[in-house]
């Protein structure tokens, strides 16, 4: 399966992960992996209280941390890479 949507055999699964809120979790993704355990793994009322929270939180630091973080870094080293004199 995996092999198939790979090579774009599927456009149902090629429409799903080029849709634009789907290709923006993706860049978030690595963001979401180091946030989610921070805001998730803590004991709560309730898993009503919980969900929403945990995603709120997850969501919103991600967000932040990709953009005033993440990306800066990237763009250096982008900057980096294409000026090596070694």
């Amino acid at each position: 399966m995996i092999k198939i949507v790979s090579e774009g055999r599927c456009q149902v699964a090629q429409q799903v992960f080029n849709f634009s809120p789907v290709k923006w979790l993706g860049r978030l993704s690595y963001s979401l992996y180091l946030w989610q355990t921070l805001f998730c793994e803590f004991p709560g009322p309730g898993v009503l209280w919980k969900v929403p929270w945990c995603l709120t939180a997850t969501l919103t630091a991600a967000t932040f941390s990709y953009y005033l973080v993440e990306r800066p870094f990237l763009r250096v080293r982008d900057r980096l890479g294409s000026a090596k004199s070694f």
